[in-house]
This record gives structure tokens, sequence and C-alpha cells, in this order.
């Protein structure tokens, strides 16, 4: 997993791509740094192989969507992390724990909750077959209706076995 880092300057240890700093791959506009292993391996690659420098004019903003990754993975982690005081296994499983005491308790948030993240979520289907009559269109419109269809299976027809254009 890539880790973020929410500003550059805060990377520590020995950063592995010699012809890239941390400040050429970070945002430009908040100085977040999640470095793509694969990616600046393919670039320092190709640098190698190119034998000159590469100016890198933008990397990759900082977007809703990766902010929203990112604060997927932080949650991730926060769950995996062992609980503190009395609970065993981790925040997740903490977490888990009290949301059902709470549907024990009789609250129907806490049930509705379990059910919907277990799929149990009932859904609302409705099957809906229209006639033609039940809107009201007469006997000729249908007729008209079906004449049109006819037509254009024709049209079609003809166009597929390549004799031109229907009348």
């Amino acid at each position: 997993m890539t880790r973020l880092f929410p500003h550059f300057s805060e990377y520590q240890g020995v950063w592995p791509w010699k012809n890239f700093a941390p400040r050429e791959v970070a945002c430009k506009h908040c100085g977040e740094l999640c470095p793509d292993p694969a990616s600046l391996n393919a670039l320092q690659a190709l640098r190698n192989a190119w034998g000159k420098p590469i100016v890198i004019n933008s990397w990759q903003p900082v977007t809703a969507e990766r902010k929203k990754r990112t604060l997927k993975a932080l949650l991730e982690l926060l769950l995996s992390t062992p609980a503190e005081g009395d609970c065993e296994g981790s925040n997740g499983e903490a977490m888990c724990a009290a949301l059902v005491k709470k549907a024990i308790a009789g609250d129907m948030r806490a049930f509705s909750i379990i059910r919907d993240t277990v799929g149990e979520k009932p859904t609302n289907k409705v099957a809906v077959n229209i006639h033609p009559e039940s809107l009201g269109v007469a006997a000729c419109e249908q007729k008209a209706l079906d004449a049109c269809e006819r037509l254009l299976a024709l049209r079609d027809e003809r166009a597929a076995h390549g004799q031109g254009k229907a009348p």
C-alpha cells in the first residue's frame, strides 16, 4: 500500500529515486506526497535509459477521489489497530461488538446498519406491464404504430441485402 505524507517535507528515510525529489512528485498546491512506486520506478528507468534530465511539470494533484481513497486507507488502518482498554481484538471488532450490543438492546438504527452492511437491505421492486389499451391508445393508433414498425423492419431488411432504400 502506498503511504501518504501530508507534506513532502515529512518524508523520512532514503528516497529510492535518485533523479526525482519528493518535492517534484508532491501536489503543487498543498505539498501532499503519495508516491506511487511503480510509476516512479518506471520514470527512473526511463531517465536512466535516456541519460538526460527529465523535468516533471505536473505529477498528480490532490483530487477528491484520491482524498477519498486516502481516507478509506486511513480508516482501514485505524480499524485494524488493536483496541484500547478492556476490549480484545481490533478497533473494528470492538466497534462491531458495540453495534451488536446496541441492536440487541433494541436500537433500530444499529440493527439497520448491521442488516444493510451484511447485504440484507430490503429493496423495493415494482414490476410494470404496460399495454397500449391501458394508456388510452386507440385501436387505429395502434394499427398505425404497427404499420410504422413493419416499414422500418422492411427498410432494415432491404438495407441488409443491399437493395437500397425502402420507399
